[in-house]
């Protein structure tokens, strides 16, 4: 699976950098260099960010709800999916003056990234189940609660606007998906350590 998910979202570079059109740089090359950037400081910080939240004892059963995890429950995922739809903006015109317009299909590299980190291996181990630690921590199920009514799962939204909006429209536009909803086991039911809400691994 490994062989066959790195080779699929690698497909857009390997066919941009293989074919025998060399178009000079335009203006969405700049665009797609300065957000690419933007995206891999996104990743990268937010990874420091959550690593130095765990190293601190005192944070020990909450969620981080600090830097650029105030207005993303993984801005981390957000900065990957970024990068690679960068890249296939970058190599939009060489797609475009290819002779090979199957060129075009390499879109399945940004769309298997966004498809791996919402559905397999990304949001669904991070949430749901997972912040059961949170929602059964005295200190942590207040503050779990708010964050997961105000803060968005994968795309930065400004917190205050985003508790406003209906169930619907965060499911629509910001990929609140209701598998990731914490839901308690039946034997926990009725226990009032346990709770219902929405949840992510922070």
């Amino acid at each position: 699976f490994q062989l066959i998910w790195c080779w699929g979202v690698s497909l857009n570079a390997i066919f941009a950098l293989t074919d025998e059109q060399n178009p000079p740089l335009g203006p969405s090359d700049y665009v797609g260099v300065v957000l690419f950037a933007v995206a891999l400081v996104l990743q990268t910080g937010a990874d420091l960010q959550k690593n130095a939240f765990r190293q601190n004892p005192e944070n020990k059963g909450i969620p981080c709800t600090k830097w650029f995890w105030a207005v993303s429950r993984h801005p981390n995922y957000f900065g990957e999916m970024l990068q690679w739809w960068m890249i296939f903006l970058l190599s939009a015109p060489v797609l475009w003056k290819s002779a090979d317009q199957w060129g075009w299909v390499t879109v399945i590299s940004p769309v298997l990234t966004m498809l791996i980190l919402l559905f397999l291996s990304g949001m669904p181990t991070a949430e749901g189940k997972a912040l059961e630690r949170f929602y059964k921590s005295e200190k942590g199920r207040p503050i779990i609660e708010d964050y997961m009514e105000s803060v968005p799962p994968i795309i930065p939204f400004v917190p205050v606007l985003y508790r406003l909006f209906p169930r619907w429209l965060k499911m629509l536009i910001c990929f609140e998906f209701p598998m990731y909803q914490y839901s308690p086991s039946s034997d926990e039911e009725g226990d009032p350590e346990g709770g219902a809400g929405t949840g992510g691994r922070m």
